[in-house]
């Protein structure tokens, strides 16, 4: 049977890979590959070595179904906030094992983990939250300790403190006339 090449479909198949790699690889593990993979395909040959390789895996094998984080309902959940992110390198698989790995929680009562630049929210069960908050704030990770706390409402983010409409306010210069 001969093969055909589809780019779209070939292109799809890259972004998930790398998709893949971001969010659901064990970085340890894939270490290991790739230092095997640097000593045994010649540089020259790596590119044909990974197009071969997206060759053979283009609809050959049954694709996995990503694990889907667990909906937790809205009045049994409370968002966590934690001070790291895409900046440092952060994931939500190891946000997940951090969890997971340092504290008594189980996968079930651990929801949406949505990483941002410099801090990461996580959905919890309230029942749980305490003690993630209490276990994991201060712990470093990474070599810096990380700061896990309870994530703030939007309504109570702090207000503006003037608008637009606001009358202008004395200058300096005329407070300091008035003194002399």
């Amino acid at each position: 049977m001969e093969k055909t090449f589809d780019a779209d479909q070939t292109a799809e198949l890259v972004k998930d890979i790398l998709t893949k790699v971001y969010n659901e690889a064990d970085l340890e593990l894939l270490g290991k590959y790739l230092k095997t993979f640097k000593k045994e395909v010649p540089f020259s040959k790596r590119s044909y070595f990974a197009a071969w390789m997206l060759m053979e895996k283009g609809g050959a094998l049954p694709r996995r179904q990503p694990a889907k984080p667990n909906n937790i309902p809205e009045d049994e959940a409370t968002r966590l906030f934690f001070g790291a992110g895409r900046v440092r390198k952060v994931f939500p698989k190891e946000i997940l094992a951090i969890i997971l790995n340092r504290t008594t929680v189980s996968r079930e009562d651990i929801g949406f983990i949505k990483i941002f630049d410099n801090y990461s929210f996580v959905e919890v069960r309230k029942t749980v939250a305490d003690e993630i908050v209490t276990k994991l704030n201060g712990t470093p990770y990474r070599g810096r300790p990380i700061t896990v706390n309870y994530a703030r409402s939007r309504s109570s983010a702090p207000s503006e403190e003037f608008s637009l409409d606001d009358e202008p306010r004395e200058s300096d210069d005329d407070i300091l006339e008035e003194k002399n």
